[in-house]
């Protein structure tokens, strides 16, 4: 998300994260014939009511639930699956530049970034970027950076930080036919 959820909100999710695990580990007694421990207010019999099993499994359930929700978050697997099934063509919440630099994809990993005002080319692969939308920020290995006269200098590894409106990136991805073609020249430049 871009922007954080306010207090309110987090103590929402955070309930909802705990009803459904308690659901989980609820039908998961069901399945294996236990049944779960009820609170009946106003009696003894509360006092002699062992809970530690119960926590304990609740405990674990919401841990692997947790790792399920950021794995699932991380690689978008809801939109993934909302996107298969034509339910929608949106990406999420998520903006074009952390959906394009989280893709996996050969196609987004090497790029050309252009700064116009200083005339230079950064051509290198993505190996970090930043997340946040004040600053975009890349860690570019294995760079090539050109000026306007032609000169060149290599660079195993080079920090870029932008203001987001400030930023030029092009992706230059080739079938790999065109790659010994593509490397021998330099970017912008056509035969």
């Amino acid at each position: 998300m871009k922007e954080r959820p306010c207090a309110v909100q987090f103590l929402i999710r955070a309930f909802i994260f705990g009803v459904l695990t308690y659901l989980a580990v609820y039908f998961a007694y069901a399945a294996l014939g236990k049944e779960l421990s009820f609170l009946q207010v106003g009696e003894s019999y509360l006092l002699h009511v062992d809970f530690v099993g119960e926590i304990l499994w609740s405990s674990v359930a919401s841990l692997i639930f947790s790792i399920a929700w950021v794995y699932g978050s991380t690689y978008r697997l809801k939109t993934r699956f909302l996107n298969w099934s034509k339910a929608t063509t949106t990406h999420g919440r998520r903006d074009s530049w952390n959906l394009t630099s989280s893709m996996s994809n050969e196609r987004v990993k090497y790029v050309h970034v252009r700064d116009f005002e200083k005339g230079i080319i950064y051509a290198g692969r993505v190996e970090k970027y930043s997340e946040t939308g004040k600053l975009r920020e890349l860690l570019l290995v294995d760079v090539r950076i050109w000026d306007n006269s032609g000169k060149g200098n290599d660079v195993p590894m080079l920090y870029l930080s932008r203001q987001d409106s400030d930023l030029h990136v092009e992706f230059p991805y080739m079938p790999e036919e065109d790659e010994r073609h593509a490397k021998a020249q330099k970017p912008g430049k056509t035969d």
